[in-house]
């Protein structure tokens, strides 16, 4: 249904309406037209967004990418080192806020870092697929 259709379809359920109620108070043709133009801005917003996914594509996909590293980011992996009979051990951690490393009540850890590899392996895979998208899909052209 294009803009103008759905225009003059809620224009005339307005005009139905008030006719429907008799009424011919100002406040409350006022309260329904304010309502009528707040659905219309929002079908509008929502009609925008639809032609700016369907003629951006590769916009998306770039970032949602980004969406997805990001939260990859606030949320990485983090490994656990203990020493224990002259030894160092690794225990891989938790997915924690990068904000606050995690931490263990039950054993004494020396140190809380980042486990860079499990990081680093999904984000490397994220973007060889954004990128492999955005090359092989095609645009259409606005004319």
């Amino acid at each position: 249904m294009s803009l103008k259709t759905t225009v003059t379809w809620l224009l005339n359920k307005l005009n139905d309406f008030l006719e429907k109620i008799g009424e011919s108070d100002g406040q409350r043709e006022e309260e329904v037209k304010r309502e009528l133009e707040r659905r219309l801005r929002r079908k509008r917003f929502w009609a925008r967004l639809r032609e700016i996914m369907k003629n951006n594509k590769r916009l998306v996909i770039m970032w949602v990418a980004i969406g997805i590293i990001v939260l990859m980011c606030l949320f990485p992996p983090w490994i656990y080192h203990r020493a224990a009979y002259n030894q160092l051990f690794e225990i891989k951690g938790p997915y924690h806020l990068i904000f606050s490393p995690p931490y263990r009540r039950d054993e004494a850890y020396l140190l809380v870092k980042l486990d860079w590899p499990r990081l680093l392996i999904p984000i490397g895979i994220v973007a060889i697929l954004a990128v492999g998208l955005i090359v092989t899909i095609k645009d259409r052209k606005l004319t």
